[in-house]
C-alpha cells in the first residue's frame, strides 16, 4: 500500500510511519481494498476516513497544530471506524450515523489497544 502525504502547514495527527506500523500490524483483509492511503488536509465532507472504491484510496483527513497522545488516540480510532466501515461494505462521503458508528465499536475496542500498544514502541 502506498501511503501519500499531502502538503500541509501543521501536522497529521498520524504519520506515514504510524500508518505504515500500523498496516504492518493489523490484518492484511482489512486493507485489501486499499492501494493508496492519503495523509490530507481538512476536506472532510463527512468524516476523517473516507474511501474511494473507484480508486482504492482512503482520504485520512485528521490534520492537527499539537500532537498528543490522546489526539493519536482519537486518529487510531477512527482509522479503526474507517477500516470496519470498509469491511462492512459501508457507504462512504456521507455522515455517519450513529447506530453505524455504534456497530463499529467491537471492533474499535478489540484492535484499539494493539493498534497503541504497536505505536508506543515507535
Amino acid at each position: 500500500m502506498r501511503i501519500v502525504i499531502q502538503n500541509h502547514k501543521d501536522q497529521y495527527a498520524l504519520s506515514r510511519r504510524q500508518v505504515k506500523a500500523l498496516h504492518e500490524m493489523l490484518p492484511s483483509f482489512l486493507w485489501e481494498k486499499v492501494q493508496e492511503f492519503h495523509l490530507c488536509d481538512d476536506h472532510r465532507r463527512s468524516e476523517a476516513f473516507e474511501y474511494s472504491a473507484t480508486n482504492k484510496i482512503v482520504l485520512f483527513s485528521f490534520p492537527v497544530k499539537e500532537k498528543t497522545p490522546s489526539i493519536v488516540e482519537c486518529a487510531v480510532q477512527e482509522l479503526l471506524v474507517g477500516l470496519a466501515r470498509l469491511r462492512n461494505n459501508s457507504e462512504f462521503f456521507v455522515p455517519l450515523r450513529r447506530q453505524e458508528r455504534e456497530e463499529c465499536q467491537s471492533f474499535v475496542e478489540e484492535w484499539l489497544p494493539k493498534c497503541l500498544e504497536t505505536l508506543s514502541k515507535l
